[in-house]
């Protein structure tokens, strides 16, 4: 797994807890590097945007991968989904959720996710997941 270069990665998950443990998971693994988090699926999609506070891409540098949380109050994943329908560059998405319907996967593998996983933060599980996130992790051309 050396031979990976340095993959950035964006976080979108409501909950504090959650990203803290995926924070923690990720230290483990240093060709990932988490170059931010949003709370929500609109925070997520100025980030994708360059909108706002984000038009810096020095400072926030576009994601090649993006673990997104599917239920959020507000924009949840699936909006974010359906707004990256169609665009280009975009970064691979990875859904981590609590869910664990077949209906919540099937949903978000045609709105485009690349890969979906339910919420498990026991560390062998954990790593599993991020074992699987390599393959997804492509440098973007940004």
């Amino acid at each position: 797994m050396t031979s990976l270069s340095l993959c950035n990665l964006l976080l979108v998950d409501d909950s504090e807890d959650d990203i803290y443990l995926l924070e923690r998971a990720f230290a483990r693994h240093p060709n990932f590097r988490i170059i931010g988090h949003a709370e929500d699926g609109e925070v997520a999609i100025n980030y994708l945007k360059g909108a706002g506070q984000f038009a810096d891409r020095g400072q926030h540098p576009y994601p090649d991968l993006m673990v997104l949380d599917l239920k959020m109050p507000g924009c949840d994943g699936y909006e974010v989904l359906k707004w990256m329908s169609g665009k280009s560059p975009r970064p691979r998405v990875a859904v981590f959720t609590a869910s664990e319907l077949e209906s919540d996967k099937a949903r978000a593998t045609e709105l485009g996710a690349d890969l979906f996983q339910s919420k498990s933060f026991d560390v062998e599980a954990l790593d599993r997941f991020i074992t699987r996130l390599y393959s997804l992790c492509k440098p973007s051309p940004m």
